[in-house]
């Protein structure tokens, strides 16, 4: 980050107090005491389960050049942190505040990814296309709100030609906010699906809240997306500026022909040019497309971009495979929604396997009031896919299991847990030597419990044989 001095912080974030010395500048923003350094400004903000004002004083402490905070929180800072505070009416506005200002500052080209999935994996792939060729940045992980984005904006230097920011939301209204504050040049959408209903309430919901991103564009600017995808050809028809199109239509820019699966990767090819990403699943085909269009759009050569591809290490929890010996564990439990549960349970279909094939599903959360339809659709899917074994986890996935069963499916090779913790134990202990498990579930879920039960069993089963052999 630039260095931004306190003068220009105070107008941006408008400070109704400021430190008593106004000569300072902030090297950098943090919004978590346990990582200040010195010269950051650390902005107090409040959580479900947190309160970054009881953090003020330890932030100063480590060296924090100043701290922003609430008005209506000024009375519990210690008399010793008065001097190096700016008080704010809501510092989480500040915070988006003073991104805008410090983004105005910057020539560098942004490009916005939202959509309803893949935004973190073709943010990843976008991110890994332009480095073949230029200098920049992405979001880090999944840094899509209002605190992440500002965060990622902070990050951008002069010497950086483009950054990759993912931008997510769960209602109306929040993508425009924070596309106004990143103030990106192309806008990309990956796809349109029925997520996070109980703010969106239909897919026309959906298709209206990411299409937010595109009127944030400028007049020059760039809308990159997929025709085929609901509302995307209404959005384009009222954008002014440029568009660029990618799919598998013959009037897209950019094309996406020949796609092939296997254990570790999928093969594609764009523009006559063979792609080999070492990713799983059909679905992440048009994910490597979209970015590979942006790449081109950029001046990116396809050659260098295929070959920068081939090194790729996505996003943890999204279709992570693990070899545990015995055991191959796929984890894509950082998030789930129908469209994304249905394309896990292809690649499980598609796996080769010399043992079970073992699906564990957890609840899918934000579907509003049609929650249990759309777990009984999975359901539906599951049942035609017809593993091994299917273990729900969780109130709502039990409708899947339930639905399997009233397809046909035997009792046998169904079970249901309510509590996230007995299904890890159960389902570590089951698995069996040659078996391919699937872990797919919402965030909520808490599946990392059961991916470290089965990574500490397998693990340990792995480090145990070669033991034996040695011996």
């Amino acid at each position: 980050m630039k260095p931004i001095d306190f003068r220009r912080i105070a107008r941006a974030v408008g400070a109704v107090e400021t430190p008593a010395c106004m000569d300072g500048f902030a090297a950098g923003v943090s919004t978590d005491s346990r990582s200040v350094k010195c010269g950051d400004l650390f902005f107090a903000l409040r959580g479900e389960r947190f309160d970054g004002h009881n953090f003020v004083p330890r932030a100063i402490g480590l060296g924090a050049s100043a701290a922003v905070v609430n008005e209506r929180s000024l009375e519990r800072m210690p008399e010793w942190c008065r001097g190096k505070l700016f008080v704010v009416d809501e510092t989480r506005k500040a915070l988006l505040r003073l991104a805008a200002e410090y983004r105005s500052s910057l020539k560098t080209t942004v490009i916005c990814v939202t959509g309803s999935c893949g935004k973190t994996t073709t943010k990843d792939l976008l991110h890994a296309a332009l480095s073949a060729g230029m200098n920049g940045i992405a979001s880090r992980e999944s840094f899509n709100n209002d605190v992440g984005v500002p965060l990622t904006l902070f990050d951008i230097e002069d010497s950086h030609d483009f950054a990759v920011v993912e931008i997510g939301a769960n209602a109306p209204g929040e993508i425009a906010e924070l596309a106004a504050v990143a103030a990106p040049r192309i806008g990309l959408i990956t796809c349109i699906r029925p997520v996070h209903l109980e703010g969106f309430k239909s897919l026309d919901g959906v298709a209206r809240a990411k299409s937010e991103l595109v009127d944030a564009l400028p007049a020059d600017g760039v809308f990159a997306f997929n025709p085929e995808e609901h509302g995307m050809l209404r959005t384009a028809s009222r954008f002014g500026g440029a568009l660029l199109t990618f799919g598998t239509l013959p009037c897209c820019t950019m094309r996406m022909e020949g796609v092939e699966t296997g254990r570790n990767s999928i093969r594609l090819s764009v523009r006559g040019t063979r792609f080999k990403v070492p990713l799983l699943g059909r679905h992440n085909a048009m994910n490597v497309t979209a970015a590979i269009s942006v790449g081109w759009l950029m001046g990116v050569g396809i050659e260098s971009m295929a070959e920068a591809l081939k090194s790729f290490d996505g996003p943890k929890a999204r279709m992570k495979m693990k070899d545990l010996g015995d055991v191959t564990m796929i984890d894509d439990a950082y998030n789930a929604n129908p469209a994304s549960v249905m394309s896990a349970i292809a690649v499980l279909a598609e796996m080769e396997s010399p043992g079970r094939k073992v699906l564990v599903l957890g609840d899918m959360m934000e579907l509003g009031t049609r929650a249990l339809d759309f777990h009984r659709s999975v359901g539906r899917a599951a049942a035609d896919m017809n593993p091994d074994l299917t273990v729900s986890v969780g109130p709502l996935s039990c409708a899947a299991t339930s639905t399997m069963v009233a397809r046909g499916v035997p009792q046998s090779r169904v079970m249901h847990f309510d509590d996230t913790s007995d299904a890890a134990i159960h389902i570590a202990s089951i698995l069996r030597s040659g078996d391919v498990v699937l872990l797919k579930a919402s965030r909520k879920m808490s599946f990392e419990k059961i991916r470290e039960a089965i990574e500490r069993k397998w693990s340990a089963s792995r480090r145990l044989e070669a033991a034996e052999k040695k011996a």
